[in-house]
């Protein structure tokens, strides 16, 4: 069964019924045991939340800037494996969560997030979850009310 995580520690929207939180701390479990996440990697999770929700935390810049900082790092950290480490990451998206977790992922600017992308490639990895590797893979564009994605030369590069 995996686990018990504590997501004690996510913060609560005042403006959010607790009886939906519930709800949602009930999904994002099941994520984590279905991609097999240890306590750290759930608690690590949990924590990159909180500071992408948390408007005193949040990065006043986020958007375009964001999505190229962490696309250069990953390309810079897997080398040639990025487009197969990026398939990977979008199969453990559409396993998990399908379209809701990637909403969550793009509203709350985790998708942007280098640890959470190299979180998802990891449990994908241990759970032979493939994408298709031979497209190119670039990040999403940021949710509604940012800058446009990055231009499709630097993508491709």
């Amino acid at each position: 069964m995996g686990p018990d995580y504590d997501l004690s520690l996510a913060r609560l929207d005042p403006g959010v019924d607790l009886a939906v939180h519930r709800e949602a701390l009930a999904t994002v479990q099941g994520w984590f045991r279905e991609a097999g996440l240890s306590a750290d990697e759930a608690r690590l999770l949990v924590e990159r939340f909180n500071a992408a929700v948390d408007p005193y935390t949040r990065p006043a810049t986020a958007g375009d800037r964001l999505a190229r900082e962490a696309e250069d790092y990953l390309r810079a950290l897997w080398k040639g494996d990025y487009a197969r480490s990026m398939a990977a990451t979008e199969a453990a998206i559409a396993r998990l969560g399908g379209a809701p977790l990637e909403d969550f992922l793009r509203e709350s600017g985790l998708r942007h997030d280098p640890f959470v992308l190299r979180t998802l490639a990891a449990a994908a990895a241990r759970n032979g979850w493939h994408g298709n590797e031979t497209e190119t893979i670039a990040l999403p564009a940021p949710a509604a009310g940012m800058a446009p994605a990055a231009a499709a030369e630097e993508a491709a590069s």
